[in-house]
């Protein structure tokens, strides 16, 4: 008896408390909302140069034993034929080791010291992220170092690289809304390296003398960018990366500049039939570059319009109120070498496309 009591006095504290303002959703009006004044306090960040010519930043953050280092190179587009040089070169480089440091050994050194060593980027950069214990910091930064200063590219790696590329394209139709996204670049970005994509022949036609190359013509110490966080000082982290980046020389070199884009706005449809019930659409056009002076006005703007999830217009509109879709939103995206892209979206039955797709114009304008 005691406890069935106490089980209704409980339920009755609960429907009571389901049922107060606050868990209604009657929240204040925004502008009736206060907050106190932000305040922010950036750490200090501390310019870092070394005689080869790396430059970068630094900060200090003595809290936890720990250094983070990025090396960032900046890289360019290959020949569209030989598409994905990009991405096996930076695979192999990490996978392949160097002489001093071979694939296998390399790996069991790094997790004996709990530490990393990575190598990815895409197109126009490389970076080498490198996260270790304070006490094994010298170790680790001379296995980048050589990493970076002398990877050997074995062809037993680039095998396996190029055996993984090929089954991605194998299956790079699995997935609906990954082909809707594919070949909207492809339309926007049409004949400009943004829109290419890998193919078998690209992949089939990269050979050992296209990544030594790729590595000859982007890995230069006067054109990296470095970034350094953790427990070290300046006067500790530039002699140790002079020490083990001694020898390595600087070299002129030129990175062609991005071309640009011409913004068309020709209206056209496109469709890519695949064998299933649901349909994945995709509508929109050029964006902006990363300099514009509207960039936040046109972020706050879509964040209302389709990029804030449940509360944004095209969600409330096509998932919300007419049950449309599951998936659904827009993404306005920005550039910082020529213009972004912009796109609605939604995934909706086959049959309610047209319906799915007339609601999110109506909402875009």
């Amino acid at each position: 008896m005691k406890r069935r009591i106490l089980f209704t006095v409980l339920a009755v504290v609960l429907v009571a408390a389901l049922a107060s303002p606050l868990l209604a959703g009657k929240r204040k009006h925004p502008n009736k909302l206060k907050y106190p004044p932000i305040e922010i306090t950036s750490p200090e960040v501390i310019d870092i140069s070394l005689g080869n010519g790396m430059e970068g930043f630094m900060i200090e953050d003595h809290e936890v034993p720990v250094v983070d280092i990025v090396i960032l190179f900046p890289t360019y587009f290959p020949e569209e034929g030989k598409y994905g040089l990009n991405e096996m070169a930076q695979w192999v480089i990490r996978n392949g080791g160097s002489e001093s440091w071979p694939s296998d050994r390399l790996n069991e050194e790094l997790e004996f010291l709990a530490a990393s060593v990575e190598i990815y980027g895409g197109n126009l950069s490389t970076s080498v992220a490198i996260n270790c214990l304070k006490k094994d910091l010298d170790a680790v930064l001379a296995i980048a170092a050589d990493l970076i200063m002398n990877p050997v590219f074995p062809e037993d790696k680039i095998d396996n690289k190029r055996g993984e590329m090929l089954e991605e394209i194998r299956r790079k139709n699995d997935q609906p809304r990954a082909i809707a996204r594919r070949e909207f670049y492809k339309l926007v970005y049409k004949g400009h390296p943004y829109g290419w994509d890998t193919t078998v022949g690209s992949v089939e036609a990269i050979t050992r003398d296209d990544l030594t190359s790729f590595h000859a013509a982007y890995f230069h110490p006067n054109r990296a960018i470095i970034g350094v966080s953790g427990d070290v000082t300046k006067d500790e982290i530039t002699g140790k990366l002079e020490k083990v980046f001694e020898g390595w020389e600087p070299v002129e070199t030129t990175i062609p500049e991005v071309p640009a884009v011409e913004p068309a706005f020709n209206q056209n449809w496109n469709y890519a039939y695949k064998d299933i019930s649901q349909a994945y659409m995709m509508l929109g056009h050029f964006s902006i570059n990363s300099k514009n002076e509207d960039r936040c006005a046109l972020q706050v703007m879509n964040f209302i319009l389709g990029g804030g999830s449940f509360t944004s217009w095209i969600v409330t509109e096509v998932r919300e109120k007419k049950g449309l879709a599951y998936s659904s939103g827009s993404r306005f995206g920005t550039d910082a070498f020529t213009l972004g892209a912009f796109y609605a979206y939604a995934q909706t039955k086959g049959e309610e496309y047209s319906r799915a797709m007339q609601i999110m114009v109506e909402q875009i304008e």
